[in-house]
C-alpha cells in the first residue's frame, strides 16, 4: 500500500512531521470501513446513547485534546 495513513502505514510516519499532517492521515482510516451512512449513523447513536460509553469517549477525546493543544 502507498504511504497514505493506510494501516500498513501505521508506525512508519515521519517522526519530525507535522502534528496535523499526522492528524490527517490517520482519518484515512476510516475511509478504509466498509460502512454505510447508515450503520456508522447506527453506530454513532450507540456510542452517544450509552452512558458508560460515551463517558469514555469523553475521557479520550480530552487526552486527545491535551495532546494537540499547541504548548
Amino acid at each position: 500500500m502507498p504511504a497514505d495513513g493506510s494501516r500498513a502505514d501505521r508506525g512508519t510516519r515521519p517522526a519530525d512531521e507535522d502534528v496535523w499532517v499526522s492528524l490527517r492521515h490517520s482519518f484515512v482510516v476510516l475511509d478504509e470501513i466498509q460502512a454505510s451512512p447508515e450503520n456508522r449513523l447506527e453506530l454513532v447513536s450507540m456510542l452517544f446513547d450509552n452512558d458508560s460509553l460515551r463517558a469514555g469517549h469523553a475521557e479520550k477525546q480530552a487526552r486527545w485534546t491535551d495532546l494537540l493543544a499547541p504548548p
